[in-house]
């Protein structure tokens, strides 16, 4: 697997938990993660 694409899938995860994380705080906090893969924007 290319190491590009290996460390893109590793940000994404981190990203999503960080996301499903906040989203349980009872703290109205509303975020949306976004991925531009095409040009490496996260």
């Amino acid at each position: 697997m290319d190491t590009r694409l290996n460390y893109q899938d590793i940000i994404k995860k981190v990203l999503m938990e960080h996301a499903d994380y906040r989203a349980s705080l009872p703290d109205s906090y509303d975020s949306q993660v976004l991925f531009d893969d095409q040009r490496g924007h996260y």
